[in-house]
């Protein structure tokens, strides 16, 4: 994941896509994988330079900063347990470490 540019030139994973339709790329808590030093901004903007207007970006992190060229999708940017409110409670402290993850899903603009 840190390496976009050898992962986009690569035909075999490139021909799983079907451009035509739309695409979500998925970071589910990935970015707390990539080091400041390894500019995580720059590596998803690269993943996101694949994508056009109308795909999806959905994706768990510990910042808002993420979603710049999207329309958020309802329920916005939200805590992790509140994406889905009606969800089974398991019991969890509302007020633990869940609730600094911030969770979104993001439509390209046209």
């Amino acid at each position: 994941m840190r390496q976009p540019d050898t992962i986009l030139k690569d035909q075999p994973t490139l021909s799983m896509f079907d451009f035509t339709k739309p695409i979500a790329l998925i970071w589910g808590s990935m970015l707390h994988f990539i080091e400041d030093r390894d500019d995580p901004f720059g590596i998803l903007a690269r993943y996101k330079e694949l994508l056009k207007p109308g795909d999806y970006i959905a994706l768990s992190h510990l910042t808002w900063q993420f979603f710049d060229g999207t329309e958020l999708v309802d329920p916005g940017l939200v805590p992790l347990p509140d994406w889905q409110p009606d969800a089974p409670n398991t019991g969890a402290d509302p007020f633990d470490q869940a609730r600094a993850m911030l969770i979104g899903v993001g439509r390209l603009a046209y």
